[in-house]
């Protein structure tokens, strides 16, 4: 061992009321010494009740590298490390039992750097599942746990781990489309697909029951918007939105589309109104989307058509900068009435 290696002091050989209490003062004491710890094995191996529980060191495995250069990524040096954990025979007590003090390495400097102080306990796995399904960010999901346990040494990496096991979890082998499918297959969802022959999706419709009860009540205004941004596959996806009494919008439906073509909307809308029961609106609204119109009026043709407001301002205040910046002016005078003018411009425009 290296002469000049910070010697790590070991845990004493003490007797505790549980295996539980062992188990914690091992953590604690290795938390302020700098080292880690994995669990070996246990025994006996074919039952429920442990009697017996061999740990070691978390860098003991022997490092052996084929690179012709060093590799400086790995924490391995083959620690010789090791206790066991084990109930006195005849006696409710357990004891922790050195087996071998050495450490080979220099203690660490923060407990974060050892996985077993980061475990998540079953209260904050359940808040990153809960969190998770709620469609949270891991950097919030972070956040909130650390709110909750200010000492917690859990990382963003450990919570990005988590989320991968439950994705795997609910995959359960299947792909990812095969496990939409069934989950919209659930009393709570209504959908549509349409496949090629190649039995590959092409489009899909879904909608919640609790957007449908919404719908049904307030039937009469209908907007519909396609947006590229929401998914990975970059995908066109189709937005059905309702309006309340109240003028607040709530989500009707979605449906992903392959094309944004007059056949492409036309099945998406026709599948919307049919899965969702809901009578003929009294007015569409949609941007200046020609396939899109040209659907909407096919399936609902006694429906009066509006462009939506948000894009009609859109569209002028896009125009209006363009024509600013043709037109900034080259004197001092020029520059100064230019400003003026656009300042009573926006005055009007947001009275």
């Amino acid at each position: 061992m290296d002469p000049n290696m910070e010697d790590i002091a070991p845990p004493l050989d003490l007797f505790y009321d549980s295996y539980e209490e062992a188990y914690d003062a091992l953590k604690t004491h290795g938390m302020q010494h700098g080292y880690g710890f994995v669990l070996k094995r246990s025994k006996p191996h074919n039952s429920d009740v442990k009697t017996r529980y061999y740990y070691q060191c978390d860098r003991f495995r022997n490092y052996q590298s084929s690179a012709k250069t060093l590799s400086t990524s790995t924490r391995s040096t083959g620690c010789p490390f090791k206790l066991v954990i084990f109930k006195v025979k005849h006696s409710d007590q357990w004891k922790l039992e050195v087996q071998d003090k050495h450490h080979n390495h220099p203690r660490s400097i923060n407990p974060s750097a050892h996985n077993v102080y980061r475990r998540r306990t079953p209260a904050q796995k359940e808040m990153i599942e809960s969190m998770t399904h709620a469609g949270a960010r891991p950097m919030q999901i972070l956040a909130a746990i650390q709110k909750e346990d200010q000492d917690t040494l859990v990382s963003a990496t450990d919570v990005r781990s988590e989320r991968k096991a439950i994705r795997e979890k609910h995959l359960n082998g299947r792909s990812p489309i095969e496990t939409l499918l069934d989950d919209f297959s659930t009393a709570d969802w209504v959908f549509a697909v349409k496949k090629n022959a190649d039995n590959h999706v092409q489009s899909l419709f879904f909608a919640h029951q609790k957007q449908i009860e919404l719908l049904l009540a307030n039937p009469d205004v209908l907007l519909m918007d396609c947006t590229y941004r929401t998914n990975k596959y970059r995908l066109p996806l189709l937005h059905i939105l309702g309006c309340t009494n109240l003028q607040t919008f709530f989500s009707a439906g979605f449906c992903f589309l392959s094309n944004e073509t007059q056949a492409d909307y036309h099945w998406a809308i026709a599948n919307f109104l049919v899965k969702t029961g809901t009578s003929q609106p009294r007015v569409f609204i949609s941007d200046q989307e020609d396939a899109l119109k040209q659907a909407a009026h096919a399936l609902l043709p006694g429906v009066p058509q509006l462009l939506c407001v948000w894009h009609i301002n859109k569209n002028v205040q896009t125009k209006a900068q363009l024509a600013w910046r043709d037109a900034d002016g080259v004197t001092k005078a020029e520059k100064q009435k230019i400003a003026e003018k656009r300042a009573e411009f926006m005055k009007r425009w947001t009275q």
